[in-house]
C-alpha cells in the first residue's frame, strides 16, 4: 500500500483531482508529490468518481482540500474501505468519522 507518511520517496503516482474544485492547496500539494516522486501523473474526473477510481486501482491517490460534507463522501468512503483502501483526514492522518455535531469532513487523502 502507499505509504504517505515520512519524507522518504515516492513511485511514480497516478493522482486523480478536479477541474472544478482545483485550489492552490492541491496544486501546491501535487508539486510536492512531484519533487518526492518518481512521476506524477494527473487525472481529471467527475466528483464522484475519483475515490472510486483509487478504489479500483485506476489511481493511486486522491487529495481533496475543498469543503465537503458528510453526506459527499460516506458512500465512497465505504467501497473505499471495503477494497482496503483509505480515506483520512490530511491533518491527523486518522480516517475520516461520521455523524458529527458538525458535519463538515476536514481535508483528506484517499489512497
Amino acid at each position: 500500500p502507499l505509504d504517505l507518511s515520512g519524507e522518504g520517496p515516492l513511485p511514480r503516482l497516478t493522482v486523480v483531482g478536479s477541474r472544478s474544485h482545483r485550489s492552490e492547496s492541491f496544486d501546491r500539494y501535487v508539486e510536492g508529490l512531484k519533487r518526492r516522486s518518481q512521476g506524477v501523473e494527473l487525472l481529471i474526473v467527475g466528483s464522484a468518481l475519483k475515490p472510486c477510481y483509487v478504489a479500483d486501482g485506476r489511481a493511486d491517490l486522491y487529495p481533496r482540500f475543498g469543503r465537503t460534507m458528510e453526506w459527499d463522501t460516506a458512500a465512497a468512503h465505504a467501497v473505499v474501505r471495503g477494497v482496503g483502501r483509505r480515506m483520512v483526514s490530511s491533518v491527523t492522518g486518522q480516517e475520516l468519522v461520521y455523524n458529527k455535531e458538525n458535519l463538515a469532513n476536514p481535508p483528506f487523502l484517499v489512497f
